[in-house]
């Protein structure tokens, strides 16, 4: 069995889908005040890695990711990170506008961030998760970490915009050799 401490917030939904989550992990979901029980199913081994599996599923909702998102987790290519920007030292009026400038104008900042670095991004009161594959993923935290020191919206874009074409061109001498 494993335990995550949660928000109440992603205990509430957690404990109306429950049946669902506990479905897509192969696992019995059990919610209590703000504490998940994530019990596998199976023989032991598999067991281990459902549990496994769905502690790192509980914690991407937990960083306001939607299911069908962090159940990209099960799959070992993806990975998610986290900006605590309150463990950073931040005052919350500070976090607050550093989100804001993540989230952009009528969530315009993020979609774009999502789109153009192939991210998930999940927001709570003073975290920042990003879900998608691995190298995807630090170029992503890496433009928000820029967003948050100050960097202008356009110049964090065309960070992404490079960061990703280094990855596509690394890829494609990986795949026919060079």
């Amino acid at each position: 069995m494993q335990i995550v401490r949660v928000r109440d917030k992603t205990a509430d939904y957690i404990k109306r889908h429950a049946s669902d989550i506990g479905n897509k992990l192969g696992s019995k979901i059990t919610v209590k005040d703000e504490t998940v029980s994530i019990d596998g199913l199976g023989n032991e081994e598999e067991r281990t890695l459902q549990e496994f599996l769905g502690q790192k599923v509980i914690k991407a909702l937990d960083g306001g990711l939607k299911l069908e998102d962090a159940a990209k987790l099960m799959n070992e290519e993806y990975a998610m990170k986290v900006i605590d920007l309150k463990e950073m030292g931040y005052a919350q009026g500070v976090i607050n506008r550093h989100i804001g400038r993540v989230i952009g104008e009528d969530g315009r900042a993020k979609r774009m961030l999502e789109k153009s670095a192939d991210v998930k991004i999940g927001v709570t009161e003073h975290q920042i998760a990003v879900l998608g594959k691995f190298e995807d993923v630090d170029i992503a935290i890496e433009a928000i970490m820029r967003l948050v020191s100050g960097s202008p919206h356009k110049n964090v874009y065309r960070y992404i915009d490079e960061g990703m074409a280094r990855l596509e061109r690394k890829e494609a001498e990986e795949e026919f050799g060079d």
